[in-house]
């Protein structure tokens, strides 16, 4: 199967970069992991409630892997606040205006 794309590397109309579409269901990796998290181990429990408590073990016994696992699932990730100079502004403005331009070039390719 050719690949078609138009000269600016975008997929021709009517063209995707994925024939075969979504995987079934059930053989993707995190259906195969909420499968086995839902089976009854030996103590009687689903496998996620086993892997909650180790995590909290772990944690209560000074884990900061463990600790941080946690603390960012259960309050969020922490805000990171970054500095912009001038020059950094001005790269951001530009592509900003060039994504715009370039789909306002798509919206009349599509007419």
């Amino acid at each position: 199967m050719s690949v078609k794309r138009d000269n600016n590397g975008r997929w021709v109309k009517g063209q995707t970069g994925n024939p075969n579409g979504r995987p079934k269901r059930g053989t993707a990796l995190s259906d195969l992991l909420r499968g086995a998290g839902d089976e009854i181990n030996e103590y009687g429990e689903p496998n996620k409630v086993t892997v909650v408590r180790k995590l909290w073990e772990m944690a209560v016994d000074g884990d900061l892997s463990a600790i941080r696992l946690l603390y960012d699932r259960c309050e969020g990730l922490a805000h990171q606040s970054v500095d912009v100079d001038a020059e950094t502004e001005l790269f951001i403005t530009y592509v900003n205006d060039w994504r715009a331009g370039a789909q306002t070039d798509e919206d009349e390719t599509d007419e």
